[in-house]
């Protein structure tokens, strides 16, 4: 369900499971969800606050790998430096 949520909003990444949290991406651009809560409470729950809650669940999943931090390149000079006659 969540999953498909995803896939709604734009997202192409899998989702995973480790122990009680749906995980999506991986390193540095992965988001988590604990989803305990929502597991203990899920069969006491009306179809509209479990669509809710999916809704809820695959939004965090994509605001975290949204946030996720851009790995930055060490730009180079365009100019030869003054040792760049010396190879390594």
């Amino acid at each position: 369900m969540v999953e498909a949520e995803l896939r709604c909003r734009g997202g192409t990444a899998q989702v995973r499971v480790e122990g009680q949290c749906l995980i999506v991406g991986k390193g540095a651009s992965e988001a988590r969800a604990d989803l305990q809560g929502s597991i203990q409470q899920w069969d006491s729950l009306p179809d509209d606050l479990r669509e809710r809650r999916v809704q809820q669940i695959a939004q965090l999943l994509s605001e975290g790998a949204q946030r996720a931090p851009v790995a930055m390149h060490k730009r180079r000079p365009l100019r030869p430096g003054l040792f760049s006659f010396v190879r390594h």
